[in-house]
């Protein structure tokens, strides 16, 4: 079977072998940043090279954002700008504080200023050894060449954004329980999720791709149409037992939270309006 980029990652950094600068490109934000967190948890992670176990507390503190080798820089306004890029190479040239090495990812990279991607392109020439650079595009077309050609390119295809066996049927029992889940039930849960968060968007793409499943059932009777047609009976006695409007409130109520995840919202609210929301839909 092929390696994903996530397997890829976590064979490059196990063995040894993880390059100065990766390129990751998606059309989807999220993902995007997901893959980059992976990335950087595997790089600071307390249990490498087997990592990252996302349990650890360095695996926890990149999550949560505050991992003081890990750092992260989106746009300022509609474009990353110098100062931003020199912020981050003058951190480069640190030592790392708790970590073996230190990881940069910059959002959006092709919205560089050209400014910015000159000053990049010198570091990227004679990179400090401690330092890997993740840079997150839609657009890779938009980059200066020379930066491309510094980088190992992985491309999230649609095929990576799909929930795994594992999640598609954590999402179906979900789905199934919630109606008789009451609130304490769901706000343990959304603490759970939030204890997870470089997992979030996973999760509820995944739920977002089992209601769609269900409306195009509903809608077609076609099983041939589903992204995951195994489980059929599941499936159909789920389209039955519900409204089409119902189901078109939860599909809308999961792309909302992804959303809401993509404008760095808080998570655990995020996910608790996302739970009641689903639970009455």
């Amino acid at each position: 079977m092929q390696k994903g980029p996530r397997d890829l990652l976590r064979s490059a950094v196990s063995r040894g072998r993880a390059v100065h600068a990766y390129l990751l490109t998606s059309t989807d934000p999220a993902a995007g940043r997901a893959t980059a967190l992976y990335l950087a948890q595997a790089l600071v992670c307390e249990k490498r090279p087997e990592g990252p176990c996302g349990t650890c507390l360095a695996c926890q503190k990149a999550a949560a954002g505050n991992h003081p080798d890990v750092y992260w820089a989106a746009p300022d306004g509609a474009s990353l700008k110098l100062q931003q890029v020199h912020n981050l190479q003058n951190q480069a040239w640190l030592r790392p504080t708790e970590a073996i090495g230190k990881v940069f990812v910059l959002e959006q990279a092709d919205t560089m200023t050209i400014e910015a991607a000159n000053s990049l392109l010198r570091i990227l020439e004679d990179p400090p050894g401690s330092a890997t650079f993740v840079l997150l595009t839609a657009q890779p077309q938009q980059m200066l060449p020379t930066i491309l050609s510094r980088c190992q390119r992985l491309d999230l295809a649609a095929g990576d954004l799909q929930p795994t066996n594992e999640r598609r049927q954590e999402a179906r029992g979900l789905i199934a329980a919630l109606p008789d889940m009451d609130e304490l039930q769901i706000l343990d849960l959304a603490e759970s999720w939030d204890k997870e968060r470089d997992t979030l968007s996973e999760r509820v793409r995944s739920l977002a791709a089992c209601y769609r499943d269900l409306l195009v059932l509903g809608q077609t009777g076609d099983p041939s149409l589903l992204g995951s047609p195994d489980d059929l009976d599941w499936l159909r006695r789920q389209v039955l037992e519900r409204s089409s409007a119902g189901l078109v409130a939860s599909a809308e109520a999961c792309e909302a939270c992804l959303r809401q995840l993509e404008r760095n919202a808080s998570p655990r609210l995020a996910v608790e309006v996302l739970l009641f929301r689903l639970r009455v839909s």
